[in-house]
């Protein structure tokens, strides 16, 4: 099985879109989510990866930009004022079941951190398992005065602090429309 990790390109799109309905089947939440991050200004082309096996896309992992509003106090004024920040929310996130449990997502991460990492982003935000997303060294948001987006349980927020990481930005995460109807 010869396999490769490369950015994503639009020859790429409807093996991408097939790639993400078979990881995620019987939704199609995922394949629709990553077609409308595309078409926004949240988009990171550098940041959106692919790995194929025998040139067929095999999985895919998006990193796209998401907003941050300052936390208010009981007063009405922010009581943390958000300083300017890029956040990059990571999903989706997915791999053909055919093709799990080979390393290929744990590659995908790897190379989506170190290249977020060289890009000096400061953090990778996710929905989802503590206990998954631990191993690449991600913990709960609330530990670093990150508030969930609206919808999402406080306990699946996660974030994955990188090198160039500001312990000043406070603040509520805000997904862009593009994750409208994605169930978090």
């Amino acid at each position: 099985m010869a396999w490769e990790i490369v950015a994503e390109r639009p020859e790429h799109y409807a093996g991408v879109r097939q790639a993400l309905l078979d990881a995620f089947s019987p939704s199609e939440a995922e394949a629709g989510l990553i077609e409308s991050i595309r078409q926004s200004r949240f988009y990171v082309p550098q940041l959106s990866f692919v790995v194929t096996v025998d040139d067929e896309v095999a999985g895919v992992l998006v990193l796209s930009h998401v907003g941050l509003r300052p936390l208010v106090g009981l007063d009405g004024n922010a009581a943390h004022p958000a300083p300017p920040a890029r956040l990059l929310q990571l999903a989706p996130f997915g791999v053909r079941r055919s093709h799990q449990g080979r390393g290929l997502g744990r590659a995908l991460m790897r190379r989506a951190l170190r290249a977020a990492a060289l890009r000096d982003e400061p953090v990778v935000l996710v929905v989802g398992d503590l206990a998954h997303y631990m191993r690449f060294g991600f913990e709960p948001g609330s530990q670093q005065g990150l508030v969930a987006p609206a919808g999402v349980a406080p306990e699946r927020f996660l974030v994955r602090r990188l090198d160039s990481w500001d312990a000043g930005v406070r603040g509520q995460v805000e997904l862009p429309p593009s994750f409208a109807g994605v169930t978090p």
